[in-house]
């Protein structure tokens, strides 16, 4: 087995569609930001918090629409994420209505194992 040295390797630059996994490493760096500012007691710790969470939700609205070889696990994660990290987010800036957006993620898990329930139970 030959051993390949990763320094001699030339860089390849990511697939189009690839590109906007750096919408996932920045909501992450925003995210860890965000918990700094918040122990550090600086200001606009909040606003970083709400712009990770844009970036996530940019992200996954994009993983949604333009990978169509998508698993029934990851369709209903992704559609799950769309509304449960807004709805934490206003939550917790004690926005009204952030309550419904928890509620309507809610139906995803639930659409998912009772989808998986009734192909078991199809299969019988």
């Amino acid at each position: 087995m030959e051993k390949e040295d990763i320094l001699d390797r030339p860089i390849k630059s990511p697939p189009e569609k690839a590109r906007f996994y750096m919408l996932f490493w920045i909501a992450g760096t925003l995210l860890v930001l965000r918990f700094v500012f918040f122990y550090m007691h600086w200001p606009y710790s909040n606003e970083l918090l709400m712009l990770s969470g844009l970036f996530y939700e940019l992200f996954s609205l994009l993983r949604l629409i333009y990978y169509p070889n998508k698993t029934l696990f990851q369709t209903y994660s992704y559609l799950f994420f769309i509304f449960v990290i807004p709805g934490f987010i206003f939550d917790y800036l004690h926005y009204p209505w952030a309550k419904y957006l928890l509620f309507i993620a809610l139906v995803f898990p639930v659409l998912f194992f009772g989808q998986v329930l009734w192909d078991f139970v199809k299969r019988r």
